[in-house]
């Protein structure tokens, strides 16, 4: 029997179904917030019974095939990331009369199906749409995971920098804001597991009091990270240090732009 057939036969049996046997939770999950609801746990928590619960809710206000429960454990299927669309192809050709955007889907152990990470929201927008999307999850990702979290005044060039990281996708490339009670040095840049350079920016080194927190926060990161050289972007000033055995240069911004032509 083709794969497709088969999906069709286990979402025919939940539809067949009689009602979930559960104890209801306290827990309520979201409805009707048009974003992809993931619930994480450890096995046996009763993350399951959460998707039972609710179906069950559901199915006492709307017909019960405008829901569809799907274990990805199912011993009778085999699914590979690239075959998830099968899913949506089986019950479309069952139900064409439903909307998908009115229908309820429950993947449970979705996981196991996909190799690599992503944005699961993605699977089902059209493609026309997926930019705005991911234009939205960078914009979260920034102020929310970064900028708010770690209190990160220098926007315009942790927006550069990611930017130059992201567009470099043959390497493994992490950045780290590192912060002590005494210092802080605005990048650290990792290839996989291991600090590859320090990076301090800062619009003028004039000041005194500006140049040594600059330079100390670099220097703290650079021996923390094992690092014996860091870097400085500043607006135009331009010199080398050498303190405490690591050496420190100071580039002006336009210089370090045209070196970031190519990949890092």
């Amino acid at each position: 029997m083709k794969k497709k057939e088969i999906i069709k036969q286990i979402i025919r049996d939940f539809h067949l179904s009689e009602k979930f046997d559960v104890i209801p939770r306290d827990i309520e999950l979201p409805v009707d917030s048009g974003k992809i609801i993931t619930v994480i746990g450890v096995r046996r928590c009763g993350k399951t019974s959460l998707l039972y619960e609710l179906i069950n809710t559901l199915s006492d206000t709307i017909d019960k095939e405008q829901i569809l429960y799907f274990n990805f454990e199912d011993e009778r299927l085999n699914f590979q990331a690239d075959e998830l669309d099968l899913l949506l192809q089986a019950y479309s050709e069952l139900y064409p009369q439903y909307d998908l955007a009115r229908c309820y889907f429950f993947f449970d152990e979705i996981q196991n199906s996909l190799s690599e990470g992503g944005f699961s929201e993605l699977i089902f927008i059209n493609k026309e749409h997926a930019l705005p999307v991911l234009q939205e999850y960078y914009n979260v990702l920034i102020y929310k995971d970064i900028v708010e979290r770690y209190h990160v005044n220098n926007t315009v060039a942790l927006k550069y920098f990611l930017k130059r990281v992201l567009s470099s996708t043959t390497k493994q490339i992490s950045v780290l804001y590192y912060k002590t009670d005494k210092s802080e040095c605005d990048f650290i840049c990792f290839d996989r597991e291991k600090a590859m350079i320090a990076i301090q920016v800062t619009y003028d080194m004039s000041n005194e009091k500006t140049r040594q927190r600059e330079i100390n926060g670099l220097l703290n990161a650079c021996q923390h990270f094992s690092l014996k050289s860091g870097i400085i972007i500043t607006y135009e000033d331009e010199d080398e240090l050498s303190i405490d055995n690591i050496h420190i240069k100071l580039i002006p911004f336009f210089k370090m732009a045209d070196s970031f032509q190519g990949p890092l």
